[in-house]
């Protein structure tokens, strides 16, 4: 018998031991400092969508400003975000109107980098369809654009664009509530990534998807949003792999909770609000009607406790995925205890999650987390 317990004991121990390598080589992996080798910016385009607010318009005005040629896909010509663009742009930005859910406009852009890339299977169908967008001007192409010599390549697709909406799972409509945001953050990502991949390929550029800490831990009332950064992040996994033949490079940046538009808490709070309004009235029994409308905006109320207000840092990751010539794989967009308890989060069982997340957090945790995070 001793014999036999001593064995259990080295087994455990040996389980733990493997456990916590695993767990530190995680941390090291998303921790980890690469040489800054920059990709000089002569000659490449860079398309980022969702250019309208928020990190693409930041990160458009960043590589414009490094020398990159950029187009900033924009959901309307009359958002700020685009006039500030085109006002304050150099000759080598140019806003396009690209709405992710729209085959037609993103089949615009598509025919737009041919024609500035000089992409000739794509051209020559347009030639025999004698196609003649009005986006097609040469004043665009030259000089403004600087694509005298047809040497400009696309070098990234930055799919930014996304929305976002914290509703209890049985709320609302899924026409209206669910599809949408899948339309959006994922089969807008795929709609942009097919449609320029034979591009990519052309220049051995990369992919940049922007998911979220979102799809590696998921809350209550944030399943949908979850649903569908899950399903960003194993894209992204699976074309890594898949375009590692063609020296395409798939890009993860994962932001935690950042004070944009998209997460402004007065628009999620009317987000609810409408969710709520289409409920149907026997489901909204089941959850405690009024009672729980109210503890649910205090509980998204709270969560500006974890709302970075410094978007640089996330900008800051997605500027490296696109220019450093040897990126990350996945990039954790937060601050250092943010990663520490989103790492124990991903060591942590199911249950301690549930638990921790179904927990009501007394007030004065919530101050002295918020006094935290505005120190960090």
């Amino acid at each position: 018998m001793p014999k036999f317990s001593l064995i259990i004991n080295i087994a455990a121990v040996s389980i733990l031991f493997f456990q916590l390598a695993a767990a530190l080589t995680n941390l090291a992996v998303h921790s980890r400092f690469y040489p800054k080798l920059f990709i000089p910016p002569t000659n490449r385009l860079v398309l980022v969508t969702g250019c309208d607010s928020g990190f693409g318009l930041a990160l458009a005005k960043r590589l414009d400003f490094y020398g990159f040629h950029v187009l900033a896909g924009v959901l309307s010509k009359e958002s700020e975000g685009c006039k500030h663009l085109d006002t304050h742009g150099s000759k080598r930005l140019k806003t396009v109107k690209l709405n992710v859910t729209k085959q037609e406009e993103i089949d615009e852009v598509v025919d737009l980098v041919a024609y500035l890339t000089n992409y000739k299977p794509i051209l020559d169908e347009l030639n025999q369809k004698q196609s003649s967008l009005p986006i097609f001007d040469r004043k665009f192409k030259n000089p403004i654009f600087g694509n005298a010599d047809g040497d400009l390549k696309l070098w990234a697709v930055v799919n930014n664009a996304g929305i976002a909406q914290f509703t209890p799972f049985e709320f609302g409509k899924i026409e209206d509530d669910l599809i949408p945001m899948f339309d959006v953050n994922v089969f807008g990502i795929i709609r942009c990534t097919r449609a320029f991949l034979p591009f990519l390929r052309q220049s051995e550029g990369r992919i940049v998807n922007v998911g979220s800490i979102a799809d590696r831990l998921t809350i209550g009332g944030l399943t949908g949003y979850s649903m569908a950064k899950h399903a960003v992040r194993s894209m992204t996994d699976g074309l890594r792999q898949e375009l590692h033949k063609f020296k395409i490079k798939s890009i993860l940046v994962e932001p935690t909770l950042y004070k944009t538009p998209i997460a402004n808490i007065e628009t999620l709070v009317n987000k609810f609000n409408e969710c709520y309004d289409r409920t149907d009235k026997k489901v909204l029994a089941e959850y405690g009607n009024q009672e729980f409308k109210d503890r649910f905006t205090t509980h998204l109320r709270k969560m500006t406790v974890l709302t970075r207000k410094n978007t640089n840092e996330v900008v800051d990751c997605l500027e490296d995925a696109c220019i450093n010539s040897n990126p990350k794989e996945q990039y954790w967009a937060a601050n250092f205890l943010q990663k520490i308890l989103f790492w124990l989060a991903n060591q942590a069982d199911v249950t301690v999650i549930d638990r921790i997340c179904t927990f009501r957090t007394p007030k004065k945790v919530v101050d002295s987390l918020q006094a935290i995070n505005e120190l960090l």
